[in-house]
């Protein structure tokens, strides 16, 4: 278990560092194994910094207790903070996607990171439509015939 978690932590280096970018006292890191998926970073800065929780209306926390998968999202964002409240992406991406973790984890360790790429994608993949999913669950949804119930109360604009 030891060296998995040690591989795990090796692989998601780009996590840790994420959170190190926002701080001006940032260090260089080492390139980690999910560097190789080049948007995955910034797609971490926007997740840490849309996750917290106080931003969100009491109606839309609400609409997420309706789901079991979508109240086991929130669990796991209300679960995985660090010290200053802030969303800690590895811990999500352990308790969101633990398969493709471990999976990521195990490759590093039998194979080396250059060959965990179909890993990598998997995991960052995962991450992506976990937190896609709770933006969704979170969103007011409009039934099906309410863009033509508003449409008959907004006018179009007239032509100039």
């Amino acid at each position: 278990f030891v060296c998995v978690q040690s591989c795990v932590l090796k692989a998601t280096a780009c996590f840790a560092s994420t959170t190190a970018k926002m701080s001006e006292n940032a260090e260089p890191r080492k390139p980690g194994v999910l560097d190789s998926d080049k948007d995955f970073p910034n797609f971490v800065g926007r997740m840490v910094h849309g996750a917290m929780l106080r931003d969100y209306s009491e109606e839309q926390l609400w609409q997420v207790i309706g789901s079991p998968r979508a109240r086991r999202r929130l669990a796991i964002l209300q679960k995985c903070r660090g010290k200053q409240g802030r969303l800690d992406a590895t811990c999500f991406a352990k308790a969101a996607c633990s398969a493709e973790y471990v999976a990521l984890a195990n490759c590093v360790r039998s194979s080396g990171a250059e060959s965990c790429q179909q890993q990598v994608a998997a995991l960052t993949g995962c991450v992506r439509d976990e937190w896609k999913a709770f933006l969704i669950s979170s969103s007011p949804s409009l039934q099906h015939d309410a863009l033509q119930r508003i449409e008959k109360f907004v006018e179009p604009p007239s032509p100039l």
